[in-house]
């Protein structure tokens, strides 16, 4: 089952907008990561884990992974919002009047059903949520898990001395995904329990706080220095060329988060293949 639900936060204390969304029910599950720093400031009714400050939120992780230990848990953005889509698009009978609605109880506590069900396969390691803005989908294999964690804890504790989680300032998602992949390990992402958290990229606080362009060219070479001689890294360019729409989208993103986009291809598929290949030589 799924014990904890870790919510990193930072310069947010008045704008907690994961924890609110969490049905009462769950709320006992949740913890609160905080900095020494503001843990005068919360005043919520929850578990807190108190870290040391401006730390940074890759070695934050690292110390949630080691505290959660071997349980299954979540590890989620502050400002993640969860929907359900109408069952329709999954050949079921409607079980709503709208395509999709913010979950309610009993949403929850089916979705973190779901999650615990996919973490008893074999190998899979993290369940994550696709955009509610993208386009109604199922379950998808070993794609972009981002913002919102779920983790089998027990599955981690077989590598988590093995990964530098530190070796990158940002980028931690692509890194995480990365990482369980390439040793064998495969995840899910949900599409009938999406979320929404693009929509709040360029909110204050946060990791906004301290990530500069700098920090995001620096980790662009190192992605491409570790992981481009496997193929799985590439300029986008190198893979195809640019086409004006994304070129569009690359000013609009940058203007609407402040940051150039990366300018890279991920291939979290191949990254997953490779794993497979590792596990069967070793």
């Amino acid at each position: 089952m799924i014990e904890k639900i870790y919510i990193p936060t930072f310069r947010r204390v008045d704008n907690q907008t994961a924890l609110s969304k969490i049905p009462s029910i769950h709320k006992d599950k949740v913890i609160l990561v905080i900095q020494e720093q503001e843990k005068h400031l919360f005043k919520y009714d929850v578990e807190y884990l108190i870290v040391d400050n401006d730390i940074g939120l890759t070695k934050t992780r690292e110390l949630i992974y080691r505290h959660a230990g071997k349980k299954r848990y979540g590890m989620i953005d502050d400002d993640i919002v969860w929907f359900r889509r109408n069952s329709r698009y999954y050949n079921q009978p409607p079980n709503m009047e709208k395509s999709k609605r913010e979950c309610n109880e009993k949403d929850w506590d089916e979705m973190l059903e779901k999650i615990d069900n996919l973490m008893n396969e074999k190998k899979v390691i993290s369940v994550g949520h696709k955009e509610a803005g993208f386009p109604p989908s199922s379950i998808n294999k070993n794609s972009f898990i981002t913002g919102a964690f779920w983790i089998d804890g027990e599955k981690l504790s077989e590598i988590i001395d093995d990964v530098d989680w530190n070796e990158f300032y940002t980028c931690q998602d692509i890194a995480f995904n990365f990482e369980v992949l390439l040793r064998g390990y495969t995840t899910r992402k949900l599409g009938e329990f999406c979320m929404a958290h693009k929509y709040n990229v360029n909110a204050s606080g946060g990791c906004s706080s301290y990530r500069t362009q700098k920090m995001r060219d620096d980790v662009v070479q190192q992605l491409l220095k570790k992981w481009k001689p496997l193929g799985i890294v590439n300029h986008i360019d190198d893979i195809k060329r640019s086409s004006d729409s994304y070129w569009k989208w690359s000013k609009k993103e940058e203007k609407k988060t402040g940051f150039k986009p990366l300018g890279l291809h991920f291939n979290f598929q191949k990254a997953y293949k490779i794993g497979q290949i590792n596990n069967e030589t070793n």
